[in-house]
């Protein structure tokens, strides 16, 4: 479920900066998503 969350916002921001996203890979951690604040899911 996390995995298709990250998918869902990678196209919003795609989204709003049409042609500048030039790859989709998206990597994370738990420690990265820790330091940034970031949390996905429930």
């Amino acid at each position: 479920a996390a995995l298709e969350r990250v998918a869902e916002i990678a196209a919003l921001i795609e989204g709003e900066f049409p042609g500048v996203c030039r790859g989709r890979d998206v990597l994370f951690s738990n420690g990265i998503l820790k330091k940034t604040g970031l949390r996905i899911g429930g």
